[in-house]
């Protein structure tokens, strides 16, 4: 069966060198492209690690007529990680060719079939994506999952690994409103890989294992949605065991013996529309000992019936999802006691005004992470200080808060305060057991207050920040506190960035010191030329604690990184395409040359003397594109325009390079409004898409109330209360009204008349994006101003000459 896999996989490659070969010659015949990167780190200190790594990473893309990708990418390093030498490679060479519907992946990959089968498993060996444009999509792939590693006396904590080899096939029939899909995942270690002898209380044997899986997905009534998935695993654990005899349907398919296992694991969810949210329903059991090996963890042994609810309220400033239902682990009996919990996952996001946001979270889910408090991120000096073990699982709660108020928000200066406080209640589990069955809870509490102060003109931000973290592990309490500051500072053309930040911290366990941690950490980085990135982190660290003499730690990381293409023509400077001179001109003159010149640059297209080329760049620098943009960024603007009139004056190479610079600043801006106002564009989709989805509920209430205040006489008790309910629900729904037949325009001229999407937002959006705030939250931030001026102006204009009676019925 491997054998015809791999024929069938190497037909699928072989085919896509023979596709539409009449485009051969249309396009350019060969665009290289990538990147490379190095990393050199420098140690001084106590710690037990080497005093010089390095990290080489690269990737080169040739694309051939434009129709095929063969990408290559590869990784080294000469870093010894602590936890010994991995059965999975950690240098490594990959490629992954693509042609129209088809891409391959060759050399050491990982892909992902589904959670219950392939999952993420690095692996040496081939894959392949088939996605047509028709229902059928195809992945497979083929390869050695971990290499053999021998057993060494030498080093009995190093466990030996036999070589495993796997392949699978994920297939799918996907229409709009169904799909289902199977999956077949097999690996097997091969039982003679390993030639030193080591005994059986080692507890390492050769595996087999087979994983089948279905899974589903149908919407139904355009506002439900139902997924499905099934999936079933065999596993022998140990390929030299005694031959058994199991009825089992996979039994067929597996060297299956006294060690075989079959588990199963299944999860469904449905989800309906409702409002402006969703509410769904969610089921999902894992049997105890499931396990693929597919995948480098997996949670069993638990049973999760899960109920969900998203909602926007009061006119969009409140956002709420919860996620609660009901856990419990132990679905064999066989343990010793029994984890029965509900379990919640709430989130709240308020917008209480312009100026001040809240941000809630509360979780008890189980989570395969490990708590550490920010203290271990702020004395970090190096990425690999806090790696977390494969195995290691929480049951835990935990709970977030925070808040943010700008103080002043101004273009050239913002002020704000941010809160941050979190509670995590934890439960370890380690290799499947408890840890300190009697005192193994744990308790953290983490508090940060930030101020921070930006001079935008002066590209200069200053924070200044106090941590604390106390925590109860078993009967020991801990406190940790200290202060941070931090200034970062952009310097010629925001080119090079600098970084500067200390911070003090001190450690008590049940009121007695500990020892205290200072440490300076200086970044920066520096482009050049737009392909070389420079950088430099310098962290010093001086810890003093009671348990061991002073640690003075000294890492210094410099890194480079070149990014190269050829897909754009490198221009000639200096080149001139026809040069005029009138014969009566003195010597003098002629450095004023009435030149005839060509620039062609990022799409932009000038042809004339620099005089006329000059003029047609004060249009652009007038632009209402530019009409909202940063003071600073328009001052930017001015100096560089002054700079290519005074050019004019010049030679043909100096006029050329100072046109060049005013475009690179002009297309930059114009790229970030281009952006900014594909954002506004989905937002106003999405804002029609939830207008259209409520009419049919504000309607039946409107019809409702007037068919119940006619129904009234003006002498009945509850007149004036039908009366107030009619009121209410005609207002409402006249605005609505007026909202959805603005929004039926045409979508070009709904975007034309709206001040937002003429870049009234692009500083605020600029500037959450470099707070760091992810995409979803800008997304929401926007539809809410959508929300609001539409608010406004169904307020203004809306009469009842715009209610629209869609269903008559």
């Amino acid at each position: 069966m491997l054998k015809n896999v791999a024929i069938f996989l190497l037909l699928t490659h072989t085919i896509c060198y023979s596709q539409r070969i009449d485009q051969l010659g249309k396009a350019k015949p060969l665009t290289i492209s990538g990147g490379f990167s190095a990393n050199s780190i420098f140690y001084n200190g106590l710690a037990n690690r080497e005093p010089f790594t390095y990290f080489l990473n690269g990737n080169i893309n040739a694309n051939i007529y434009g129709l095929y990708n063969i990408p290559v990418s590869f990784a080294y390093t000469n870093q010894q990680f602590a936890f010994n030498e991995p059965s999975f490679k950690i240098n490594r060479l990959s490629l992954h060719p693509s042609y129209k519907w088809i891409a391959t992946h060759i050399g050491d990959v990982a892909m992902s079939f589904s959670p219950y089968t392939l999952n993420g498993h690095q692996f040496t060996g081939f894959g392949v994506d088939l996605t047509p444009n028709g229902p059928f999509k195809i992945s497979a792939m083929y390869g050695r999952l971990i290499r053999k590693r021998e057993y060494n006396i030498q080093e009995p904590e190093i466990e030996p690994t036999y070589k495993r080899m796997g392949y699978g096939v994920k297939t799918a029939y996907e229409k709009s409103n169904y799909s289902i899909g199977l999956t077949l995942f097999k690996a097997k270690d091969e039982r003679n890989s390993i030639s030193s002898f080591f005994t059986d209380d080692i507890g390492v044997a050769p595996k087999e294992n087979l994983v089948v899986s279905i899974d589903g997905r149908v919407k139904l009534f355009k506002r439900a949605n139902i997924n499905v998935e099934y999936a079933k695993s065999a596993l022998t654990n140990n390929l030299l065991a005694e031959n058994g005899d199991n009825n089992n349907l996979l039994a067929s398919f597996i060297n299956e013996n006294t060690t075989t296992t079959y588990h199963n694991a299944f999860k469904a969810d449905f989800a309906y529309t409702v409002g402006q949210g969703a509410i769904g329903v969610g089921y999902e059991r894992v049997d105890p000992e499931y396990q693929t090996l597919g995948a480098y963890y997996f949670n069993n042994d638990l049973e999760n019936i899960t109920v969900k609810l998203s909602q926007t309220l009061f006119n969009n400033k409140l956002n709420v999802n919860i996620n609660t239902g009901l856990q419990r682990d132990d679905l064999a009996k066989q343990k010793q006691s029994q984890l029965n919990r509900i379990v919640a996952n709430i989130n709240l996001s308020l917008r209480a005004s312009e100026k001040f946001t809240v941000n809630g979270s509360y979780s008890n889910f189980r989570a395969h992470t490990q708590i550490k408090n920010q203290f271990d991120y702020i004395n970090e000096v190096r990425p690999f200080d806090n790696l977390d073990t494969l195995n290691f699982t929480q049951i835990s709660q935990n709970a977030n808060l925070n808040l943010n108020y700008n103080i002043l928000q101004k273009k050239e200066k913002r002020q704000s305060i941010n809160v941050n406080l979190s509670y995590q209640k934890t439960t370890e589990q380690q290799d499947a057991f408890l840890v300190d069955v009697l005192n193994n809870d744990s308790q953290f509490f983490n508090g940060n207050m930030a101020y921070n102060l930006t001079f935008s003109e002066k590209n200069l931000s200053i924070t200044g920040a106090f941590n604390s973290t106390y925590n109860t592990i078993s009967v020991n309490k801990t406190i940790t506190l200290g202060p941070t500051l931090a200034i970062a500072k952009l310097f010629f053309d925001k080119k090079l960035r600098t970084a500067f930040s200390s911070s003090y911290n001190t450690t008590s366990t049940d009121s007695e010191r500990q020892g205290n941690v200072v440490n300076f950490r200086v970044n920066g980085s520096y482009r050049w030329l737009e392909n070389h990135n420079f950088t430099l982190n310098v962290i010093q660290l001086f810890r003093n604690t009671i348990s061991q003499d002073n640690v003075n730690d000294f890492t210094a990381t410099i890194g480079y990184n070149y990014t190269f293409s050829n897909r754009k023509k490198k221009r000639k400077k200096g080149e001139i395409i026809k040069q005029q001179v009138e014969n009566s001109v003195t010597p003098k003159e002629q450095k004023v040359l009435k030149k005839l010149i060509r620039i062609n640059y990022k799409g932009y297209q000038f042809e004339g003397a620099p005089s006329e080329i000059t003029k047609q760049l004060d249009t652009l620098n007038k632009s209402e594109n530019l009409t909202f943009v940063d003071d600073s960024v328009k001052d930017n603007l001015n100096q560089l325009f002054e700079k290519v009139k005074g050019s004019e004056l010049e030679t043909v190479k100096i006029y050329k390079v100072s046109v060049h610079s005013f475009i690179d600043a002009i297309d930059q801006n114009t790229s970030s409004l281009d952006k900014y106002r594909r954002e506004i564009t989905t937002a106003v989709r999405s804002l029609a898409s939830n207008i259209s989805e409520a009419h049919n509920s504000l309607e039946k209430k409107y019809v409702e109330t007037k068919a119940e205040l006619n129904k009234t006489l003006t002498i009945d008790d509850n007149y004036n209360s039908n009366k107030q309910a009619y009121e209410e629900a005609k207002e409402r729904f006249v605005h609505h009204c007026y909202i959805l037949k603005q929004l039926q325009k045409p979508e070009k001229a709904v975007l034309n008349s709206l001040p937002i999407y003429k870049g009234d937002m692009l500083t605020e959006v600029d500037d959450m994006r470099t707070k760091g705030i992810n995409e979803d939250q800008i997304a929401a931030q926007v539809k809410m101003a959508l929300i609001a001026y539409y608010d406004e102006e169904a307020s203004l204009h809306a009469t009842e000459d715009d209610i629209v009676i869609l269903n008559m019925e």
